[in-house]
């Protein structure tokens, strides 16, 4: 009877402090004011979006990934970006985007 106690102790003391290595994929968003519906106001706001989404991955201690979308409003931008928590492969940096350019 002591063994299988001392097993289940060693077991539970093992698998208790074992915990799976998971990365955090998330979504995260940003909103702007859009001022009217110019290419210039949209530009701004865009750029404005993203970097709010982009701060806020970083605040959180995530790395962002790729724009996944945007809503243009009829007064405001909303952008989602994907982030994680991931290191960047060696390669993944220096990798060519689908248009052929390098980071």
């Amino acid at each position: 009877m002591k063994r299988i106690g001392g097993f289940v102790l060693a077991l539970v003391l093992v698998l208790g402090t074992a915990a799976p290595s998971m990365a955090q994929l998330t979504s995260i968003t940003g909103t702007a004011p859009l001022a009217d519906q110019s290419e210039d106001s949209l530009q701004s706001a865009l750029d404005q979006a993203v970097g709010q989404a982009v701060d806020r991955a970083v605040a959180l201690g995530l790395r962002p990934l790729e724009l996944e979308g945007a809503i243009v409003g009829p007064d405001y931008v909303l952008v989602r970006i994907l982030a994680t928590d991931t290191e960047p492969e060696p390669d993944e940096e220096t990798a060519p985007d689908m248009a052929g350019n390098t980071a």
